[in-house]
């Protein structure tokens, strides 16, 4: 709780301002909800996670807000801690999407984290410099590689299908003995290990066709320079 408090400080605490265009912060001492919570179960009760279950929803403490669509009544950041009986435990952290997507949540838990264990001082500090990604601007530099065509600039938009595919979700377990024998690959010095989930979508940069099959996984190691070590990419028969 008390490094979850301080790494507000760094971060963002406060609530969304009015009905303003486009919509802004208003940072206040409303600051974020924590939740802790206790189960009389076990979290194998709760079945694999890989199919959605409406007893999730008690391991998030987002439907407790009745906001009737007022955003402005939602804290920007929720968290809730939930304890098993069996001793294990789940984290559900809730980041208000306009002030934040997934590289934001990322960062915010890393940085909950690092203070967590005292290494509060290491984490990478937000920018809330607005400018930089503003397209007016980017427009003025020089380097043509620099630039960024925003969608909220273009007065055609592109044309969203109807219907999507149907999303299948499966969860892909690896067991101590799997994971250390991954690690062991990796030459002394190692100090980081990522698990990396990429999309089925076409992507040149990754290698991946219309026509591969997903999804796609790969595991990365990062040595101390922080620089790529090995990386494998294998796709899976769907």
């Amino acid at each position: 709780m008390s490094a979850f408090k301080r790494i507000q400080e760094e971060f963002l605490g406060g609530h969304l301002q009015g009905h303003t265009r486009p919509t802004t912060p208003q940072c206040s001492d409303q600051g974020s909800d924590f939740f802790e919570a206790f189960v009389d179960g076990e979290l194998y009760d709760f079945g694999g996670f890989e199919q959605h279950d409406p007893r999730f929803e008690l391991l998030s403490p987002t439907g407790i807000y009745k906001t009737s669509g007022d955003v402005t009544e939602v804290p920007l950041v929720t968290a809730q801690v939930t304890r098993f009986q069996c001793g294990g435990s789940s984290l559900v952290l809730g980041v208000h999407h306009n002030v934040g997507d997934e590289f934001s949540a990322s960062s915010f838990l890393t940085a909950w984290s690092l203070v967590s264990r005292g290494e509060g001082e290491e984490f990478l500090a937000p920018c809330f410099d607005h400018s930089l990604m503003d397209a007016k601007t980017l427009r003025k530099v020089d380097d043509p590689a620099k630039l960024f065509n925003h969608v909220e600039y273009q007065t055609q938009r592109p044309n969203v299908p109807a219907t999507f595919p149907e999303l299948k979700a499966c969860m892909f377990k690896f067991p101590t003995w799997a994971i250390e024998t991954l690690r062991s690959f990796c030459g002394p010095g190692t100090i980081k290990f990522e698990a990396l989930l990429t999309s089925g979508s076409p992507s040149p940069r990754l290698g991946i066709s219309s026509r591969t099959k997903k999804p796609s996984w790969g595991w990365l190691w990062m040595d101390e320079l922080d620089s790529p070590h090995l990386f494998q990419r294998n796709t899976l028969e769907t």
